[in-house]
């Protein structure tokens, strides 16, 4: 089975399901991804660990991490594939010269978290992506972001937080697309926006 390496992309909220749609992207091509459906306890970990917050949530997590630490062992990455109805995860742990020594499974959510907290690689099979429709890449270039904030689209004045979602949405792609030039520019808008507020 043949795996990609993935980024975290996004996390929506899915009013259908009244569940939260985690988001990733393939590293090599950004317009494949995978997405999983989580209850609202797993989403908040994962946006957590994701912004590398403390939390007595994650403890469990963290409890894991060092325990591997005492024993001289490391996780290696996480992989995500599909038996025959459910994606499943596995934990890849190695000892400290960098050999596999097992995989062990473990829930999805779960081993996202662990794989965000230890800054290590997730990689879903490539029979889990999916072609994305809409193209990112170009959606919010910093001229197409001025002319939304120049016609109230993006005002810092309205008090709105799907505004605010929207451009730490934007943020994110930009910083993950390495377009720092629009990245700078949603940077300064988030900010006027909060000293409004």
């Amino acid at each position: 089975m043949s795996y990609s390496t993935s980024i975290l992309y996004k996390i929506i909220y899915s009013s259908l399901n009244k569940k939260y749609k985690i988001i990733f992207h393939s590293i090599k091509d950004d317009k494949k991804n995978f997405s999983i459906l989580l209850n609202n306890h797993y989403a908040k970990n994962i946006a957590m660990a994701s912004e590398n917050i403390s939390s007595i949530l994650l403890s469990q997590y963290d409890l894991f991490i060092n325990l591997l630490t005492q024993l001289n062992l490391k996780l290696n990455s996480v992989c995500v594939e599909k038996d025959k109805t459910n994606c499943i995860a596995f934990i890849k742990i190695s000892s400290e010269n960098g050999n596999d020594l097992f995989k062990i499974p473990a829930y999805v959510g779960d081993a996202i978290i662990l794989a965000l907290k230890s800054f290590v690689d997730i990689e879903i099979s490539n029979l889990l992506f999916v072609e994305t429709k809409v193209d990112n890449i170009n959606l919010y270039n910093k001229s197409k972001l001025q002319n939304k904030i120049e016609n109230h689209e993006f005002s810092p004045y309205k008090k709105n937080t799907d505004m605010m979602l929207m451009l730490q949405t934007a943020l994110d792609d930009c910083l993950i697309k390495e377009n720092y030039e629009s990245a700078a520019f949603l940077r300064d808008r988030i900010k006027e926006l909060n000293n409004k507020k």
